[in-house]
């Protein structure tokens, strides 16, 4: 019992937060999500997946189109995961860089899974 009470002391000290995510296969499925709406050319299917779309438009949608076929979403995304996914409420793919056309793909764990946030173009 002094062990749990030292255990849950500590993580309340540290600001530990039971909401965080390690739900890596809820987030890899976003990403498929993702990417399965740019190869069947559905940006109003890949629209209504964002929360926040205020700025997703046409031309992002085509620009994330020619990013996915040289890079693909999903490689990029599991490429740049060195283990699991812990301890994280939040997730972008992509960004900075000539790569991947400075479009950002925000990913956020809410109510309890991922969900795609935003799509915006950082420059």
């Amino acid at each position: 019992m002094k062990t749990f009470v030292c255990c849950v002391f500590m993580l309340f000290c540290t600001g530990y937060s039971f909401a965080q995510s390690t739900d890596t296969l809820g987030l890899s499925k976003v990403v498929n999500s993702i990417s399965v709406c740019i190869e069947k050319n559905d940006f109003s299917g890949l629209k209504k997946m964002i929360k926040h779309g205020d700025f997703f438009t046409e031309t992002i949608f085509e620009n994330m189109k020619i990013v996915h076929s040289t890079i693909n979403y999903r490689k990029l995304y599991f490429d740049s995961q060195k283990g699991p996914v812990y301890e994280k409420e939040k997730y972008i793919l992509g960004g900075h860089g000539e790569a991947t056309g400075h479009i950002n793909i925000e990913l956020r764990y809410i109510g309890k899974k991922w969900q795609l946030y935003k799509i915006w173009v950082c420059r």
